[in-house]
């Protein structure tokens, strides 16, 4: 049986940013929130969303 994304309580996705730096997307289904923890604080991340 397949788990529907807003079961979940918090879902944590590191993602590589262009080979040479990991940043953590932070997404709370319930409350429809998603946050991007990012070390460096780099403000850009248009290329996250296509």
């Amino acid at each position: 049986m397949k788990e529907h994304f807003f079961n979940y309580k918090l879902l944590l996705m590191p993602i590589n940013s262009h080979g040479n730096h990991w940043i953590l997307l932070v997404a709370k289904p319930k409350e429809k929130t998603v946050s991007i923890l990012d070390s460096l604080h780099h403000q850009n991340f248009k290329w996250l969303w296509g």
